[in-house]
């Protein structure tokens, strides 16, 4: 196999394996929506500083994971962009 014929599939296999992250990661952040939304009905009107902790740690959360899924398809495009170079 020719070096430009294994770059081309080791850039393949990337894409394919950011795909996977993506939906691994997308299925994460729909469960931690319902948690999260879930804590919130439970809690929400609490007082506690350990609940208002709670959901703020839930939401920060969500948010590390909103930007690891923009992190992740920047990557993609960028393999993609690749791609059409090769």
């Amino acid at each position: 196999m020719s070096v430009v014929m294994e770059i081309i599939s080791a850039v393949s296999g990337m894409s394919s394996q950011i795909d996977q992250e993506m939906a691994q990661l997308n299925a994460y952040k729909g469960q931690l929506d319902k948690v999260t939304k879930q804590v919130q009905e439970v809690l929400g009107d609490s007082q506690q500083e350990s609940a208002k902790q709670m959901i703020q740690r839930l939401q920060q959360t969500q948010s590390k994971v909103d930007e690891s899924l923009v992190r992740l398809q920047q990557a993609k495009d960028r393999l993609q962009q690749a791609q059409l170079v090769l």
